[in-house]
């Protein structure tokens, strides 16, 4: 899974049709929708696995929203324990809480979490 900001052309959308082709699903991402829905068509016409989403980063709720769609529409794709450290990362950039956020980073749990999902 790999959500990715600014996607939508250049290096950015380059990164994401990488890690499609190299099998991750991807979040496709940039503020107007019409750049958004054009990279995931160019991608989707190469059979490759993408869902795209508008999202000014500079906004809390909008980075927020991209988040939580993206969770609603591939958690199955999410090992639990990732999914869990996901959630709990979204509800902390929600509150823009800068030491809570640098405390989930610098977590032992983050860490072994990270470890854990991959070697799912």
């Amino acid at each position: 899974m790999a959500v990715i900001t600014a996607s939508t052309q250049g290096i950015g959308f380059a990164i994401a049709r990488r890690l499609a082709l190299e099998g991750a699903a991807v979040v496709i991402s940039s503020r107007k929708q019409k750049n958004v829905d054009e990279a995931v068509a160019k991608l989707k016409a190469e059979g490759l696995d993408v869902f795209g989403l508008a999202c000014h980063v500079s906004f809390a709720d909008q980075r927020a929203n991209l988040i939580k769609s993206t969770i609603d529409v591939r958690i199955w794709k999410l090992p639990t324990l990732l999914l869990a450290l996901l959630l709990h990362l979204v509800l902390t950039l929600a509150q823009e809480n800068i030491q809570s956020w640098k405390d989930v980073i610098n977590s032992s749990r983050a860490y072994y979490t990270h470890h854990i999902s991959l070697d799912t």
